[in-house]
């Protein structure tokens, strides 16, 4: 690919992603008044697809995925364990940790602390 290439689809998959932010921002706008639960958590009605592919889009960045192959090149594949012990972990976590969370209407993990005891005195 050459250089142009490469900023000809860097530039319009920006441009793409732009438009389909503004296009649902302003049709959004235009039907309602926007609550900042509705900004953040899609007042709380949004499907398991669209939430899965946020969360998934959230964890793996561009850094991370070049860094992950920087490292496996320089020092091997053991951060590959990583994946398998998520195939395990992450629905205990689901099953344990989410359903407490949602009870408590927290939407980060920066919220725990208002509603445990000995964390709130903690600024």
């Amino acid at each position: 690919m050459t250089l142009q290439t490469e900023y000809a689809v860097f530039g319009t998959l920006v441009a793409l992603n732009l438009t389909l932010g503004l296009y649902f921002s302003l049709r959004r706008k235009a039907r309602s008044a926007q609550t900042t639960a509705d900004v953040f958590l899609g007042n709380r009605a949004l499907r398991v697809i669209p939430l899965s592919a946020s969360v998934v889009a959230s964890l793996f960045s561009s850094m991370g995925m070049v860094g992950l192959a920087g490292h496996s090149y320089a020092f091997g594949f053991h951060l590959m364990w990583n994946g398998l012990t998520t195939l395990f972990m992450a629905p205990i976590a689901a099953h344990l940790f989410l359903p407490v969370f949602y009870h408590l209407r927290i939407t980060s993990v920066f919220e725990v602390r208002k509603h445990i005891r000995p964390l709130k005195e903690v600024n």
